[in-house]
């Protein structure tokens, strides 16, 4: 923990009495917002640590998703493009299918030019 000196955190008090914004504090103060906070608001610290606590506890039963695990946007042309693949008559059969082999006619192989 950073330990901050008594003008720092009276300047910090005195920037939030006068309407600042956390985010404004942080650049003016060159300070990492939780470090700025924590030294004004004593609850403060212990509320983010209960609360990192229970969003762990989410994440190891699998109830929320990190910003890594969520699924990425697909440009438009992709879906226009994935959405016309699906068309396609699927004659493939379950091993096929698992396995991810192309439909029929929709391999490398099949367009390839004679």
């Amino acid at each position: 923990m950073t330990t901050l000196s008594p003008q720092t955190v009276q300047k910090i008090r005195d920037m939030r009495a006068a309407g600042h914004r956390w985010y404004e504090i942080q650049d003016a103060l060159d300070l990492n917002y939780h470090t700025a906070r924590s030294a004004v608001d004593s609850d403060y610290r212990e509320r983010r640590n209960i609360k990192n606590a229970a969003a762990k506890r989410e994440l190891s039963r699998g109830k929320i998703h990190t910003l890594f695990e969520r699924a990425p946007v697909i440009p438009r042309k992709d879906v226009e493009k994935r959405r016309e693949w699906m068309l396609v008559e699927d004659r493939r059969d379950l091993t096929a299918v698992m396995f991810g082999d192309p439909p029929t006619g929709r391999s490398a192989l099949d367009q390839r030019q004679p």
